[in-house]
């Protein structure tokens, strides 16, 4: 009969199991992710099919199965659940670690030996989050078959509760016999290891599912027990109250700004008082930024002084807004990071490429846009607005050729260009991009980049087209005789003098040879 029954609740828990499975599935969407908020737990949740009506014979065993949701409420899997067991007198065996499947669920097997009745309060914790109570009632193998002797009482309680005196945590208490049908109108008494919690009656009778309900209420953040008795037997459940926050606020910043390095960083240290003014230690606080910044931690929790400290850095130079929230009541604190200045400056790109032009009026490309990168000492592109001026070296050919800008500020992606335009000479120029990195304190002082431009002839002109023997090869006996060579000299320049441009095909023709 024993075994019959323990089947038929491990057939029970594995349906419920399954269903929970479909439906974690179903609705799972992008619920498994690895972001921070997938993985912060937010609630872990205690259940389990039977909790009474077992034999404490060492061998027949509950099966509680605890679920961890995260803030969100969606099923947090691989997470080590750790069951804690207490209440007992007699030897009790539990599972006492467990790791979460994909539906968010760990479950412990929980057997007892001894020969008097016995409860087994279980509770799952994991990370900083601990779920409410179960109490497992076992049947003592010496007990007798009087019907009170195998009664059972459970006790149920909520989750954690404001300790405001007026938020209300529900507290039932379920009187079963040994076949774990309920007792109705049963009288249950209930009391609580506290001084300052208010039960709403200290006793309450058994509706037709065996259910007694009160509820409790208290003003100090702690940890209550509550006993129910009734039918010659007794349950306890544990009932957690948190504290009430009357405010928070900033202790200290360790500066108002700083440089958007990535590395530097500005520390803000806030505290959490309750509605007396005192300050609450192990409260949690979650912090948030606006901007770009980046904050740690995301959250933590109060030391022994009711503080808590965050740490801001940035790569961007801006003003960002740091803010910590407890409860419902929240703190802020401002704070700008500033640009890094700026270092060196480079050619960043030529259109066209390479730096190629021809001289004016030619009819070829006769203008150039050099583009330059400014960065910082961190050899990243510079953060705001930065003077850089331009200007040809030497002169230049002399030729007419200019700069279509000559100063100009850095933009977004700290960069800054200007247009080289030739003239009617042909050679070789150097742009010059300068600027002071910090003319304030090292003024004269300037970092700059020289690109070299081509500037090549344009076609031909006629005027400047000439074909003449090379000097010490005229030769005068080739007009009698066949087969001796004349090497040629061919000069062309174009309109203004200049070699002509390169890659101009020369065609020879003779009337005689």
């Amino acid at each position: 009969m024993e075994r019959e029954y323990v089947k038929n609740i491990l057939v029970s828990l594995f349906c419920i199991f399954f269903i929970v499975l479909l439906v974690s599935c179903g609705d799972s969407g992008g619920g498994g992710g690895g972001d921070a908020t997938s993985k912060e737990i937010g609630e872990i949740s205690l259940a389990a099919i039977s909790v009474s009506g077992l034999t404490a014979n060492g061998s027949s065993s509950y099966v509680v199965t605890a679920q961890v949701l995260n803030s969100i409420g969606l099923p947090i899997d691989k997470q080590t659940v750790t069951f804690l067991v207490s209440g007992y007198t007699g030897q009790v065996v539990w599972t006492v670690t467990a790791v979460t499947d994909s539906s968010g669920l760990a479950s412990s097997s929980v057997r007892d030996t001894s020969s008097s009745d016995d409860t087994v309060i279980i509770r799952a914790t994991a990370g900083d989050v601990t779920s409410g109570a179960i109490s497992l009632s076992f049947i003592g193998t010496g007990s007798g078959s009087g019907d009170t002797g195998e009664n059972s009482i459970s006790v149920t309680t909520q989750s954690a509760v404001d300790a405001d005196g007026v938020s209300t945590a529900t507290i039932t208490a379920t009187l079963v016999d040994d076949n774990a049908d309920p007792i109705r109108n049963e009288t249950i008494t209930f009391s609580t290891s506290s001084g300052t919690a208010a039960l709403s009656s200290s006793t309450a009778t058994t509706n037709n599912s065996g259910v007694a309900t009160v509820t409790l209420t208290n003003t100090v953040a702690e940890s209550v027990t509550i006993t129910a008795s009734g039918g010659d037997v007794t349950g306890t459940g544990t009932q957690l109250f948190s504290a009430l926050i009357g405010g928070i606020s900033v202790v200290s910043a360790s500066a108002n700004s700083t440089e958007a390095d990535g590395q530097k960083t500005i520390q803000v240290t806030f505290e959490v008082v309750n509605s007396s003014g005192a300050t609450i230690p192990d409260e949690r606080v979650d912090f948030s930024v606006t901007g770009s910044a980046v904050i740690s931690p995301a959250y933590a929790y109060t030391n022994s002084l009711g503080q808590v400290s965050v740490t801001v850095s940035n790569s961007i130079a801006e003003s960002v807004i740091v803010t910590a929230t407890s409860g419902d009541k929240s703190a802020s604190q401002s704070m700008t990071f500033t640009a890094l200045p700026p270092a060196n400056i480079i050619l960043s790109s030529s259109n066209p490429a390479p730096p190629i032009v021809s001289v004016a009026s030619s009819g070829l490309q006769e203008s150039i846009t050099l583009v330059f990168q400014v960065v910082d000492t961190n050899n990243n592109p510079v953060q705001g607005s930065h003077s850089i001026d331009f200007s040809i070296l030497l002169g230049g050919l002399n030729g007419g050729e200019y700069l279509t800008i000559v100063n100009a500020s850095t933009d977004s992606k700290g960069q800054v260009a200007t247009v080289f335009n030739s003239g009617k000479k042909a050679g070789t120029v150097q742009v010059l991009a300068s600027f002071e990195p910090d003319p304030e304190n090292e003024p004269g002082i300037y970092k700059h980049a020289v690109t070299t431009i081509t500037v090549t002839g344009g076609f031909p002109n006629g005027n400047a087209f000439d074909v003449v023997p090379v000097i010490g090869y005229i030769n005068i006996a080739g007009r009698v005789l066949w087969g001796l060579p004349q090497p040629l000299y061919v000069t062309a320049a174009d309109f203004y003098s200049n070699p002509i441009v390169p890659g101009v095909q020369v065609q020879f023709q003779t009337d005689y040879a």
